[in-house]
């Protein structure tokens, strides 16, 4: 669940700094979207989240799929980085330099 609602929130991430920026997606936009949510307060709601609706649900809500989805659904939802967090975001990134070389792995 974890990676299914952190990899969703980076992609939105993703699409906002590269909608702002006007070109193609390089390394160093997928770095600032993955560095962004490893660093947010988001991340930690999510695992902790996470961990409290295993300890709560029972084997057969955890099995069953619909509660999952839905519970991926809510986490999505709740966490996701609003428009204002990502102004914020942008506006934090302008000295950035998406035109030069792009970096290595």
């Amino acid at each position: 669940m974890a990676y299914i609602v952190g990899l969703t929130i980076i992609m939105q991430t993703l699409y906002w700094v590269t909608i702002t920026d006007h070109r193609p997606i390089t390394r160093r936009h997928i770095k600032l979207a993955y560095k962004a949510y490893m660093e947010s307060p988001e991340k930690g709601k999510v695992h902790t989240d996470i961990k409290e609706y295993v300890k709560k649900a029972g084997v057969f809500e955890r099995i069953g799929h619909d509660g999952v989805v839905a519970k991926i659904v809510e986490l999505i939802d709740r966490n996701r980085i609003e428009s204002a967090e990502m102004h914020n975001l942008v506006d934090s990134m302008r000295d950035v330099d998406f035109s030069a070389h792009d970096e290595l792995w």
